[in-house]
């Protein structure tokens, strides 16, 4: 099998984009299912003789708006607003509401100018950026409208239906190849719509961890539509942790997932393959050959001598004796051995280290949390966050541009893993051009960090 190299991922390569775009509700005063949610998620704007009434703290109950007197004032008027996030695109508004007229209007949606009642739960198509509930006295400043006394409205509940169609953006670091036990993965991720709501990881697309990252919670978790509350703190710059225990599958090369979901349903999924090595083998020993030397030569002599002898006797004696003697002799000399060679296995070379993948540049929207506002007073505070990789306390300098002039900076520092607050004070001609045209488009830049774009509201 081909090793994949032991480099450390810091991201993984991207392979997918939005799963599916989804519609999000977004409910104020009452939930889905009449569940009280308060009244934070209205602005409340009144002139001279109007006042409001009730609440959204209790079942049942209703946010009234009417008028002090029966002849109010010219110009008198109480209004409730209620704005969309920033980056979704508003398509239908629900009203459950009780209204009478004169005066009363829910901006270009209805209106009720007879004196009759309006009542019930009413969808009507809608566009822009928000939606105005108001009573009004049209008469001039020096004049006084009459009749008013039953005028007024009651609002039970108000949902939004936005189109979230931006996916999160995600970077993943802990992961490494081989790899061997638990991995520990840190997701960081952002949202530009409504916000997040989930990370997920999987091998071979089997779901192996799964974390929320908090904030707004779901109104209606049985149905495939996203339910928040207007005014949820939903998490739209967020970190979570998933832990995946690779002795859960087989040795060898797997393809790891994770994937960012946010609460419109919007993924996106970054993929990579990687090896993993639970088991090491135990190595087997080789016999080592030891040569043993073997005879290969027998020499054998053999040697015959014969001597003849006369001898001078009488007559008497018998002639010429002879005499044989035969001598044997064997040799067996010692063999040289043979000696059996012994092969010795080649060297086997050493694969280079490849070198470390510079890490991304981090991105202002991924570090920075944005307020869902500008103050009043022209205050925008943001949330920096130090990477939890940092070497040290970062020094963090924001930098807030408008049409090409700096509008607004400012400077903090925080410890790794740690955030900061910061605010940044716009420029008189900054709010006076916010207050003027309610958003206002700028680049919010943190050093060492490539730029984003966000969308200043007063």
């Amino acid at each position: 099998m081909k090793r994949i190299s032991g480099l450390v991922l810091l991201a993984f390569l991207l392979l997918a984009t939005p799963a599916h775009a989804g519609e999000v509700r977004l409910w104020a005063c009452h939930g889905p299912a009449g569940e009280p949610l308060g009244s934070g998620a209205f602005l409340r704007a009144q002139v001279f003789d109007v006042e409001f009434g009730g609440g959204c703290t209790l079942p049942g109950s209703a946010l009234t708006a009417g008028f002090t007197r029966a002849d109010p004032n010219g110009q008198s008027e109480a209004k409730l607003i209620a704005r969309i996030p920033p980056n979704v695109t508003l398509t239908a508004v629900t009203l459950d509401r009780q209204a009478r007229g004169p005066g009363y209007t829910a901006g270009a949606l209805e209106s009720e100018s007879a004196g009759a009642l309006l009542d019930g739960v009413v969808t009507y198509p809608a566009s822009g950026d928000s939606v105005a509930l108001s009573l009004r006295c049209d008469a001039s400043l020096v004049a006084r409208c009459v009749g008013l006394a039953g005028a007024g409205f009651q609002l039970r509940r108000l949902a939004l239906t936005v189109l979230d169609t931006a996916a999160p953006q995600m970077a993943v670091g802990g992961t490494h190849s081989p790899a061997a036990g638990v991995l520990n993965l840190d997701v960081h991720a952002n949202d530009a719509g409504v916000g997040l709501r989930s990370a997920a990881a999987s091998i071979d697309g089997t779901g192996m961890a799964l974390a929320s990252f908090g904030g707004c919670a779901e109104l209606s978790p049985a149905d495939t539509t996203g339910d928040v509350a207007l005014d949820a703190e939903c998490v739209h710059v967020g970190q979570v942790a998933l832990v995946v225990d690779t002795t859960a599958v087989a040795d060898g090369v797997h393809t790891l997932g994770v994937t960012a979901t946010d609460v419109a349903g919007n993924a996106v999924t970054q993929s990579q393959q990687f090896e993993v090595v639970n088991h090491v083998a135990t190595p087997t020993a080789t016999p080592t050959s030891t040569a043993t030397a073997t005879p290969t030569a027998t020499a054998t002599a053999t040697a015959t001598v014969t001597a003849t002898a006369t001898v001078s006797s009488p007559p008497t004696a018998t002639p010429d004796p002879t005499v044989t003697a035969t001598a044997t002799a064997t040799a067996e000399p010692t063999a040289s051995p043979t000696a059996t060679p012994i092969t010795l296995p080649a060297p086997v070379p050493t694969a280079s280290p490849t070198p470390a993948a510079a890490p991304p540049k981090p991105t202002t929207a991924a570090l920075v949390r944005l307020p869902k506002r500008v103050s009043r007073r022209g205050a925008y505070s943001v949330s920096v966050l130090c990477p939890a990789t940092a070497a040290k306390a970062c020094a963090h300098r924001l930098t807030l541009k408008a049409g090409g002039k700096t509008i607004a900076t400012g400077r903090g520092s925080s410890k790794p893993g740690k955030r900061a607050t910061i605010v940044l004070k716009l420029s008189s001609a900054a709010r006076r051009t916010l207050a003027r045209k309610g958003t206002l488009t700028a680049t919010l830049t943190l050093s060492g960090a490539a730029p984003t774009t966000v969308r200043l509201r007063g």
